[in-house]
């Protein structure tokens, strides 16, 4: 989407990027279980990059049909086999190969991978955003940054440093860790009895957090827009 009003786009990435196929790495949320692409999502993504469902399908992922082929319980009580929306079921990691290989066959888009972002470049009238700043490397200037760093973003710390109000926060957090906690029996009766494909692997993070920058008064330009103002593609690159 960025390419499309950008004449370059540099995406900068902590992670050391594999290269031999879809892999973990710390970069990728919701990764080592299966993970669920709603239906708007896979439209989205066929708009953008059309026919790139069938890819992740060859890989082994399943398109599914919700809440047909799916055993669910709403707060009322279990969803019947009605036909809904279709969605895209497989690894966090092959979805994140799939797209990464078909982005960048766009020679306007570039990788900068093993560089983590350590903070914002402010402008010269203290109320823009002009660039990222590098772990051991020169600063990145463009003309619109987009952080798309998720539920782990520095954001709020980075903009505190140029002066900037940190948006209010509202947190979710359902605390649920075991199956057996939940109200119905069935998922850990199924878990119990199974045999496991693998170690088991922790994972902690059960809250939800929406940070309200659209409360703020006074916020940075060119920062998390998702067009620009102007209509012709500038000459420096965007970063994301």
């Amino acid at each position: 989407m960025l390419a499309e009003r950008f004449a370059r786009v540099t995406v900068v990435d902590q992670d050391e990027l594999p290269t031999g196929g879809p892999a973990f790495r710390p970069g990728v949320p919701q990764s080592r279980h299966v993970h669920v692409l709603w239906s708007r999502g896979v439209e989205v993504i066929e708009e953008l990059l059309p026919g790139i469902t069938d890819k992740p399908l060859a890989g082994g992922a399943a398109l599914l049909e919700s809440p047909k082929d799916f055993l669910w319980l709403s707060p009322a009580d279990w969803f019947r086999p009605l036909p809904g929306a279709r969605i895209l079921l497989g690894s966090r990691e092959l979805l994140d190969w799939t797209v990464r290989g078909e982005v960048l066959r766009d020679r306007r888009i570039r990788v900068r991978d093993g560089c983590p972002a350590t903070g914002l470049l402010g402008g010269p009238d203290g109320r823009s955003v002009t660039g990222v700043q590098l772990r051991d490397a020169d600063p990145l200037r463009a003309a619109f940054v987009v952080d798309a760093t998720g539920r782990t973003s520095n954001a709020p710390a980075w903009l505190a440093a140029l002066g900037h109000p940190a948006p209010q926060t509202t947190r979710y957090d359902s605390h649920l860790g075991f199956a057996r906690s939940l109200r119905s029996p069935v998922m850990y009766d199924a878990l119990h009895g199974a045999a496991p494909l693998s170690s088991p692997i922790g994972f902690r993070g059960t809250a939800n957090e929406r940070r309200h920058y659209e409360r703020l008064t006074r916020g940075p330009g060119r920062l998390r827009r998702a067009y620009p103002a102007h209509h012709g593609p500038p000459e420096s690159g965007a970063a994301a």
